[in-house]
């Protein structure tokens, strides 16, 4: 029998986060292009997907589409003018990630901040 302590098990936790923030760098550098411009494209996904977990965002579809909030608005997107309503669906416990993301959507689809 094998035994996976849980030093390892973190370890491949942050191996697949590393992995994953890679994946995320490859999609924003090929289809966000004309927002990254000599900005540091590694800095904001990692700390746009730290601050996606930190709300209980954990899908990757979600993920991603909190990093592309970030890119688009400016990280962190929550925190900038006007945007008190968005950082308030994101505190809120009750909602599943994926429904944070959806709201925040119509929210930037229908308000002057998309």
């Amino acid at each position: 029998m094998i035994t996976i302590t849980i030093n390892q098990i973190n370890l491949l936790r942050e191996a697949d986060i590393r992995l994953f923030s890679k994946r995320v760098c490859n999609h924003i550098f090929h289809n966000f292009a004309f927002y990254i411009e000599g900005r540091d494209v590694n800095n904001i996904v990692s700390g746009s997907i730290n601050r996606a977990m930190s709300y209980n965002i954990n899908a990757e579809n979600d993920i991603i589409r909190y990093v592309e909030f970030d890119v688009m608005i400016g990280a962190p997107f929550e925190k900038g003018p006007g945007c008190q309503d968005i950082e308030q669906i994101l505190r809120n416990n009750e909602l599943s990630g994926g429904k944070k993301i959806y709201m925040i959507s119509q929210y930037l689809l229908f308000s002057d901040k998309g």
